[in-house]
């Protein structure tokens, strides 16, 4: 699959910036004990100066290293992974695109390759930056609840309570971000593919006047997106603002739990754990819009999938024959060729005759067809013996490149001057 292929590819960078993010969350918890250690400090008299200047330079140079050094980078490494995975989804498709079918061209049309270089591209970047947060924040929440159940007791049990009942809302939400961004994308599909066929075939439309009818079916196509987006968009408001109101929550239900039980409202524990309370607000923020970027970009890949896995042009059994080069022509095919003509015999000249062919059809009339062909496919191999049943087994092989069905029949003046002089009759002129 392309995610085991994406992984191979850039293994060292996702260990390296997973361990970089970890390490950024863990020097996080430096915070609210560094806090509580200077509140304590503050509290004591007989302290020394210099032990608070210590901790406030301590606690300095902690979120210089936090910041700066650590983040800063597995960000940067992260967005660059990103763009790369998004120009590597650009030239699969580009590629591909080139090798598509006819059948399979037909059947997706311009409008979802536009998609998929534009839309689906787009989402790797966010996907990367946000990927460590799926596994790193739940860690960096369970240990700063450890820290809140040693400081206040079991008030800190509310918390937990609060965060475990937000799980399930924002797992549902997650579920439904992710089948209303693949309507979404399914819907900019039909879109795109419905102009870019009238681009194509302006002067019909304009022949016969069927601008209004167009219009009707852009602007349908264009309100069945638009009330995507915005369905989308309202489940991406209630999941950001279920992840907003949270933490309010849950450090307003603690704060109150701890004091109704009999909790001193000293500063070095109130400080301590709002501090700790705030710590875990931003993984909580985070998560959902992990979970988005994560469920765009798993139905970016799984479309990317689809796409590269889609029927390509086949060259086996053709043989590529030298007839002529244009060194080997004599003067004359050569001043031809010059003046703009065909010089016969020359490289890339294609002869067939005594050929019928029938290209791949809509599945419903191949069904149809199916038993016919086949009786007609029997008749004809007993029809023609000899050099002519091979004649059409070898083009057959030759042309067979999208599922071309070739019928190569011999003329009746042929036959009957070979049943005349027993003698083999012409090959059929493929060069």
């Amino acid at each position: 699959s392309l995610a085991s292929a994406f992984w191979t590819m850039f293994r060292s960078v996702w260990v390296m910036t997973g361990l970089g993010w970890l390490l950024s969350n863990v020097l996080m918890f430096a915070f609210p004990l560094l806090i509580r250690a200077i509140l304590l400090w503050y509290e004591d008299d007989d302290s020394p100066v210099w032990r608070g200047y210590l901790l406030v330079g301590i606690l300095f140079g902690i979120s210089f290293i936090q910041s700066a050094l650590v983040l800063g980078h597995v960000v940067n490494a992260l967005y660059v992974v990103g763009m790369d995975l998004r120009t590597l989804c650009n030239a699969l498709v580009y590629r591909k695109s080139l090798k598509l079918s006819t059948s399979a061209r037909q059947r997706l049309g311009t409008g979802q390759i536009v998609t998929l270089m534009s839309a689906d591209a787009e989402n790797f970047p966010r996907t990367t930056l946000f990927l460590h947060a799926l596994w790193v924040n739940p860690l960096f929440i369970a240990l700063a609840l450890y820290f809140l159940v040693s400081l206040i007791g079991v008030a800190s049990l509310v918390g937990i309570a609060v965060i475990l009942v937000s799980f399930p809302l924002q797992a549902k939400l997650g579920m439904a971000q992710m089948v209303l961004q693949k309507k979404l994308l399914q819907s900019t599909d039909h879109r795109v593919r419905l102009i870019a066929e009238a681009l194509d075939s302006i002067k019909v439309l304009k022949f016969y006047a069927w601008e209004e009818s167009l219009q009707k079916r852009v602007r349908g196509l264009r309100d069945a997106e638009v009330k995507n987006v915005l369905d989308f968009a309202y489940v991406n408001a209630a999941n950001l603002g279920l992840a907003v109101a949270i933490p309010i929550v849950m450090i307003l239900l603690t704060l109150v739990t701890y004091y109704e039980t009999g909790g001193s409202l000293d500063p070095d524990i109130v400080f301590t754990a709002v501090s700790l309370l705030v710590l875990i607000r931003f993984p909580i923020l985070s998560i959902p819009l992990a979970v988005g970027s994560f469920v765009r970009g798993k139905v970016s890949l799984k479309r990317l999938e689809s796409f590269i896995l889609e029927p390509e042009i086949t060259w086996d059994g053709i043989t590529w024959k030298k007839a002529c080069s244009v060194d080997d022509a004599d003067d004359s095919a050569v001043i031809k060729k010059r003046e703009g003509g065909a010089a016969a015999g020359s490289v890339g000249e294609v002869t067939i005759t005594k050929a019928s062919f029938r290209w791949p059809v809509a599945e419903e009339e191949e069904a149809k067809d199916d038993s016919k062909s086949k009786k007609d496919d029997k008749g004809d191999k007993e029809e023609e013996e000899g050099s002519g049943g091979k004649k059409q087994e070898e083009v057959k092989r030759a042309m067979d490149t999208e599922e071309v069905k070739i019928d190569i029949k011999e003329d009746d003046d042929e036959r009957r001057e070979k049943q005349q002089g027993g003698g083999k009759g012409p090959d059929t002129p493929i060069s």
